[in-house]
């Protein structure tokens, strides 16, 4: 499953304020603090997977990964993407998803 940041050409990464076990933090785009946020502010992806038994077992169970990419056309007309690197333990997906059955 991918997640994906579309950025114009000259855009930099955004920011969130988002809550960890230390308090508030500032996020940049990219990182898992900020995915976290993003995943559990988003109730219609949340269903989308619920409904969808093996993509949530997959989820959970490690056989459906989760990607975060960034994807940025370039002046040329091409399009350029790179995989952000975040842990899928500190996502806590069980905790967002919930158990399957």
């Amino acid at each position: 499953m991918y997640v994906v940041e579309c950025k114009a050409p000259s855009a930099g990464l955004g920011t969130k304020e988002v809550m960890t076990d230390a308090g508030i933090a500032t996020a940049q785009q990219g990182s898992t603090e900020y995915l976290g946020a993003i995943i559990r502010q988003d109730t219609r992806l949340r269903d989308a997977i619920l409904a969808d038994p093996e993509l949530h077992k997959g989820l959970l169970d490690g056989s459906v990964q989760l990607k975060y990419r960034l994807v940025r056309p370039n002046p040329a007309g091409g399009v350029s993407e790179r995989y952000f690197t975040i842990s899928i333990e500190d996502l806590d997906l069980l905790e967002w998803l919930g158990p399957v059955g």
